[in-house]
């Protein structure tokens, strides 16, 4: 049983440096295909720096003790609100993780949507 997941965030560059209000990752329950996924896990960083080269974020969530046939995926979401907008940095791909303790780090890249 894993206690921990450690991500790193992969933020693109964009030819300025500007600061991130709040990233926020969760790790969801996805086994269902056609219900909502659950948000089982959650943190959150603020006022992130980002130099115009982009950057790596590490952050570490509390793993839940996973079900059995249960799979799980992780979300990012940069911006200065809970709704996506213009400017937001958003995972754009599925990320699976594994909550066995396998995953010594899983690496998230981000989309500066425009």
């Amino acid at each position: 049983m894993a206690e921990s997941v450690r991500v790193r965030l992969v933020i693109p560059a964009t030819g300025t440096g500007w600061t991130v209000p709040r990233v926020t990752v969760e790790i969801h329950d996805v086994t269902l295909a056609d219900a909502p996924s659950i948000c089982v896990s959650r943190t959150e960083a603020t006022d992130v720096a980002v130099p115009a080269d982009g950057a790596a974020l590490d952050l570490e969530l509390a793993a839940p003790t996973p079900e059995a046939g249960h799979r799980y995926g992780l979300r990012a979401h940069g911006g200065a609100g809970d709704q996506v907008a213009e400017g937001d940095l958003l995972s754009t791909v599925a990320v699976p993780v594994l909550l066995d303790g396998s995953d010594r780090r899983v690496d998230v890249p981000l989309t500066l949507l425009r």
